[in-house]
């Protein structure tokens, strides 16, 4: 299941609004839309990627100042490839 708020709150309206696209898809498929986007570039990037740094850093045995270093390293490219994959 999705995050609650993202579901609450992502019903089609703002892709909607857009010109020509609320013509082409309906409220379901904009709905979708909207929670994906919402979630990638929302929720992965401001939650989950920290937290999997921060807890792949403590099982790795890497201090504060690593797992920092490490995950300025592989942000842009695990967020990039996650991009790419949507």
């Amino acid at each position: 299941f999705s995050f609650p708020i993202i579901v609450a709150h992502c019903h089609g309206q703002y892709l909607g609004s857009l010109p020509m696209v609320g013509e082409t898809f309906d409220a379901s498929q904009l709905a979708a839309m909207e929670q994906t986007l919402a979630s990638q570039l929302g929720i992965v990037p401001f939650l989950y990627y920290p937290a999997f740094f921060a807890l792949t850093g403590a099982i790795q045995g890497l201090n504060a100042s690593g797992a920092v270093t490490r995950a300025k390293e592989n942000f842009f490219p695990l967020m990039k490839r996650n991009l790419l994959f949507w």
